[in-house]
């Protein structure tokens, strides 16, 4: 398994022990996924989608390669309130908060499959795709995540 689908998967498993421990409320569904859920007009869950973003190999100490790896985490749910209400805003205002909630459960923490791997860079810019919340009701951040890890040469 290449390293990229193995820290793709211990991002999701990662989210799910957050899931699990009600760090993101209620209703949360995870997957690891090549492009974000398109469709949510119907749904009630939040989505979260582990995406792999790239790749970049680097030379590393003799006998070790260095791969610099990019995850994004796309954070979706259809907004339910009628655009411009009080509940409209409360609910992208919540939704902000499970993003900040996603930002801190990674920022300079180990990941629960791969403890010695600790993400190294966080963004979230910009916060929300304004078209999809204007065009379509929808709620979308996208959480950049950088992984550095280590892989010993093969002779």
């Amino acid at each position: 398994m290449s390293i990229r689908t193995e820290i793709a998967i211990a991002v999701k498993n990662h989210l799910d022990v957050g899931v699990n421990a009600g760090l993101f409320g209620n209703d949360v569904v995870t997957l690891r996924a090549y492009v974000p859920i398109r469709d949510l007009q119907s749904q009630t869950h939040t989505y979260m989608t582990v995406i792999g973003r790239s790749f970049e190999p680097a030379p590393a100490a003799r006998g070790y390669h260095q791969r610099e790896v990019g995850i994004d985490v796309a954070v979706q749910k259809k907004i339910a309130a009628s655009p411009g209400s009080e509940s409209y805003i409360n609910e992208i205002d919540d939704m902000g908060d499970v993003v900040e909630a996603v930002i801190n459960h990674f920022e300079d923490k180990p990941l629960s499959d791969i403890p010695q791997l600790k993400c190294s860079a966080v963004s979230n810019n910009p916060i929300y795709v304004y078209e999809a919340l204007r065009d379509a009701g929808m709620f979308v951040s996208v959480v950049r995540l950088t992984y550095v890890a280590h892989v010993r040469s093969e002779a």
